[in-house]
């Protein structure tokens, strides 16, 4: 779109004087967010109420398969309403930020656009740490960098799809008919691989992924290979490593505590089907239910979750994630 207008999905449309408002009250809500964050995020989770433990668990579950329809949205199925205007609305918890009319405010470059998308994490990681300076300057107490793992490491374990999703949004792309092109899903008028844009938007997205979702994954694999030590000892180093991984652990019966790996997978493999295959609808579907299925298969033989009605509200995530996918095949052909 050319200067002065936005992306509607469909077409460019003119800004008008308040097309840059939903942009500037979604900055200010995340930034109020992200403040009560570093402190509710800190408190001691055994002061928490059982019911209070499991209203936590059950929205991080109910966050975690609204990210989903953000990646079913990337499929080549042509969704039919209402699914397809909630899949839509789902957008913006990849970092699209063009359901907020973004190119009102930095223009229509789909490079720069995107590039601000990857900007969001960085951002919002220096703002929890000002924040935790300047709670440590009112409470001397505070252990700065153990307040940051857990608040950025919460952060990114519970937006963990959205991220990946936005780090593979260049690679995501559909073929033309004839099949001698292919344009990006979320930008159709940049050409995958041909496009000096496009080639751009590519090298942001793998750096991006090798600064977030890369070191996040091998972080936690690492601190999940520890624990069984970590927790076999009491010591300075060991109090210290579990305030600041808490975040990861903490939801999960003690003897499941590797389920969080399971998860993080899970999310990895759901971003990576509209990237690897392409177009193939019946393989996208098929491949999709194969993996949740496997997953569920694996949560309702583990009950991994420290309180167990959770293990059932789990369940009924996955299987309405499967009955969506159910509904999608019905558009094939």
């Amino acid at each position: 779109c050319e200067v002065g207008a936005y992306d509607d999905g469909s077409a460019c449309v003119a800004c008008g004087g308040s097309s840059a408002l939903p942009m500037v009250l979604l900055s200010l809500v995340g930034i109020a967010l992200l403040f009560l964050l570093c402190f509710v995020i800190n408190r001691d989770f055994l002061l928490q109420s059982h019911g209070s433990l499991a209203c936590v668990i059950a929205t991080g579950n109910l966050f975690a398969g609204i990210q989903t329809l953000s990646v079913f949205s990337q499929l080549s199925i042509e969704w039919f309403e209402p699914i397809a205007t909630l899949l839509n609305l789902m957008k913006l918890l990849s970092f699209d930020l063009k359901v907020l009319k973004m190119g009102c405010l930095v223009g229509g470059n789909p490079v720069v656009q995107y590039a601000l998308r990857q900007f969001v994490a960085p951002v919002c990681g220096v703002f929890i740490l000002v924040v935790l300076c300047g709670k440590k300057y009112f409470k001397p107490a505070v252990i700065v960098w153990v307040e940051f793992i857990n608040t950025c490491g919460t952060i990114f374990n519970l937006f963990f799809i959205s991220i990946i999703i936005s780090t593979f949004t260049p690679l995501v792309c559909y073929a033309h008919p004839g099949g001698h092109s292919h344009s990006m899903r979320a930008s159709p008028s940049t050409l995958c691989f041909a496009d000096e844009g496009h080639s751009a938007m590519v090298v942001i997205g793998l750096i991006a992924f090798a600064l977030a979702p890369l070191p996040f994954f091998s972080a936690a694999i690492v601190c999940t290979i520890k624990y069984p030590s970590m927790t076999a000892k009491v010591s300075p180093s060991s109090a210290v490593f579990l305030q600041a991984t808490r975040f990861f652990f903490f939801k999960f019966a003690p003897n499941r505590y590797f389920y969080g790996i399971s998860m993080l997978l899970r999310s990895l493999l759901v971003c990576l089907v509209p990237v690897v295959i392409r177009d193939d609808v019946p393989l996208q579907v098929m491949v999709m239910c194969l993996i949740i299925s496997t997953f569920l298969m694996v949560q309702t033989q583990t009950m991994p979750w420290r309180v167990p009605l959770n293990n059932f509200f789990d369940t009924a995530i996955n299987l309405a994630m499967l009955l969506l996918m159910v509904i999608g095949s019905m558009a094939i052909g």
